[in-house]
């Protein structure tokens, strides 16, 4: 298969998000490249963790504990890290969790964006 982001060289799926790929590419891969199955929880769970976050920058929700039984099915869908990426989250404590370590109001401005790109690539 060819790859999705030059559409020129094969490349293994999940093939990797391109390091300018916009939110809403990101959005639309993690919708367009994962079953409904798969996404029914996932999906749910990271609008929950961007919608938190927009609504109320604190640090219990600049924090995704990835040892979370929920957590760790929702991210292990295509492309759900990368989307938390996209919001700004990062890898902390040799990959137990993430955090958002956005300066200021630029944590929630982001989860915004990201929770309204996601919303829009789902019921595309």
């Amino acid at each position: 298969a060819a790859c999705r982001q030059t559409r020129r060289h094969p490349c293994p799926p999940p093939c990797p998000p391109k390091a300018t790929s916009t939110m809403s590419d990101i959005c639309a891969r993690y919708a367009e490249e994962n079953t409904r199955e798969a996404l029914s929880g996932s999906a749910r769970i990271l609008s929950t963790l961007l919608g938190n976050l927009a609504r109320e920058d604190t640090p219990k929700f600049r924090r995704v504990n990835l040892q979370n039984a929920k957590i760790q099915q929702s991210v292990a869908a295509r492309h759900a890290m990368a989307v938390l990426e996209a919001a700004g989250f990062e890898s902390v404590e040799g990959g137990a969790a993430m955090e958002s370590k956005l300066p200021g109001d630029q944590a929630s401005a982001r989860a915004a964006q990201l929770a309204a790109a996601l919303d829009t690539a789902l019921s595309a």
